[in-house]
């Protein structure tokens, strides 16, 4: 029987960058296209030896047997698990593209499965100061993502984004913290294997916002504010540089992403398969 464990898992990994959310995902290098992990290494016999092997030894004596042709046909899944943590004194509204959104009072936890079947990127924030009726529709001072409780949408500046990519070439995760789109609400990672945590205490960037970027519930960015391209760092195939706005942000949170091609010192990786913990107010 093939050993599951020596399966290869190939990676991919989506660089696409949005003008108006000028923040790319975490590891901004080009990647090779890759099968789903695990599966995509293994011959379509070696899966349902796979499956057999976790049958009765009665139903493994004939290879018609129903229940396993069944299981034979039926894809194996995978998964992230993000912890989500709302430490903070106050109630928060976490989100996650994917993933919805909820209401999350303090010291309660979120428990948020990932599928990493494929590749996938995505991001977690927390919104402040909602309110929110019977039918989820309601408003967030910061992070609001087009008014839906359950989001389906990008946060609204300003907010401190959990960016991550799952399942990447070379079996790896890359994960960071950004300031972006701002802060509103502190926020720490840590894979719950031996990898690196990073957070962003922020407590001094809601005391020391520079006067243009203060606003209700948290400090935005400049690009966010200005809206020119020297902060956006849209313009294509131009370099852009750090500004005295991301040295701001860089100065309280040195292991965050302050403008988008600040990956060299806020990406961090780690081997896929492991799960993550998300504190708000860590």
């Amino acid at each position: 029987m093939d050993n599951p464990s020596r399966l290869t898992r190939v990676r991919d990994h989506d660089r696409t960058r949005d003008a108006t959310r000028p923040c790319r995902p975490p590891h901004a290098r080009a990647v090779v296209h890759g099968p789903p992990r695990a599966l995509a290494a293994a011959p379509a016999q070696g899966r349902i030896r796979l499956r057999a092997a976790l049958l009765p030894d009665d139903s493994m004596k004939s290879s018609s047997s129903p229940l396993l042709i069944l299981l034979a046909l039926l894809p194996i899944s995978y998964a992230t698990t993000f912890h989500i943590t709302n430490n903070c004194p106050y109630t928060i509204w976490p989100a996650a593209a994917p993933g919805g959104g909820l209401v999350l009072h303090p010291s309660q936890t979120w428990t948020l499965p990932i599928s990493t079947s494929a590749a996938t990127s995505g991001q977690i924030w927390a919104r402040a100061n909602c309110t929110f009726n019977s039918a989820g529709r309601g408003t967030c001072l910061s992070g609001d993502c087009n008014g839906n409780l359950n989001c389906k949408s990008a946060a609204s500046p300003p907010a401190t984004i959990v960016k991550y990519s799952l399942n990447q070439y070379g079996a790896n995760d890359f994960y960071s913290i950004s300031l972006c789109d701002g802060f509103n609400v502190p926020v720490g990672v840590s894979p719950t294997s031996n990898c690196g945590a990073v957070r962003c205490a922020g407590h001094d960037i809601m005391r020391e916002c520079p006067t243009e970027l203060r606003a209700p519930g948290g400090c935005r960015s400049a690009c966010d504010v200005f809206k020119t391209a020297d902060y956006c760092c849209n313009r294509v195939g131009k370099s852009c540089w750090p500004t005295k706005y991301s040295a701001f942000f860089k100065s309280l949170c040195p292991n965050c992403s302050t403008y988008p091609e600040d990956d060299p010192t806020s990406t961090n990786i780690c081997s896929s398969g492991g799960d993550y913990k998300i504190t708000f107010c860590p």
